[in-house]
């Protein structure tokens, strides 16, 4: 006996649908991890030219903050030394408050400052202008205790006269 296993053709072309449908869901699923590699591949790319140019950045950067750190230390220095030096040479104010106080026709010979003391030796043409010298210098807030240490009255009037300076008239100079 003799059987014939092979299929009968019937001449009628079949299509297999489940087989056309798998290969065509295998096609697309390679297609769209292709084109995902493809995709990730190119923003890796790009995500590396942009580490690249932030690190260049970054280099730039860390040099400007070097030389901030360093600028800031020395500003800091500065500071510790005016807050250290302020407030100890009041000498110009001084002066300048002199040059204000002083009516005109009085001469000055010397003007010593020492710590807190102000000598001034001098010539006045008479005595109403040395009394309106020390009365100008009591009503100034850099000088206080004004006394008059000599007193010589002959052609001119030669005066020696000690006061105490006050460092509160600082916050009203210009």
């Amino acid at each position: 006996m003799r059987v014939n296993l092979a299929r009968k053709e019937t001449g009628v072309f079949s299509i297999n649908w489940i087989r056309i449908g798998v290969t065509i869901l295998i096609v697309v699923l390679i297609a769209g991890l292709a084109i995902n590699y493809y995709i990730l591949r190119t923003q890796k790319s790009s995500l590396n030219k942009q580490i690249s140019s932030l690190n260049q950045q970054l280099k730039v950067l860390n040099a400007k903050k070097e030389e901030y750190i360093t600028l800031r230390g020395q500003v800091s220095q500065l500071e510790a030394d005016i807050e250290r030096i302020e407030g100890k040479y009041i000498w110009p104010y001084i002066a300048q408050e002199t040059g204000y106080v002083i009516p005109e026709s009085v001469n000055l010979n010397t003007f010593t400052m020492t710590e807190d003391k102000l000598t001034v030796s001098g010539n006045a043409d008479n005595t109403e202008l040395l009394i309106d010298y020390i009365d100008n210098m009591n009503q100034s807030p850099y000088f206080s205790q004004v006394t008059l240490q000599n007193y010589l009255n002959q052609e001119n009037i030669s005066f020696d006269l000690i006061a105490v300076v006050s460092k509160g008239g600082e916050d009203d100079a210009f």
